[in-house]
């Protein structure tokens, strides 16, 4: 049985209490093109380099 890695779950903002959803289901769900957190799972933001 393979085991999936805690990412492939997120929280979903537009569900009652905020529950776990698989990125399958995000990819279906009718709010993905405003969904902040589905956006942040395709497309992560790269990390602040500290300036010296």
């Amino acid at each position: 049985m393979m085991k999936l890695k805690q990412r492939d779950y997120i929280a979903c903002p537009y569900k009652k209490g905020h529950p776990r959803k698989h990125i399958a289901v995000c990819r279906n769900c009718r709010h993905r093109s405003r969904c902040k957190a589905y956006q942040e799972y395709i497309q992560p933001s790269l990390p602040l380099a500290a300036v010296n």
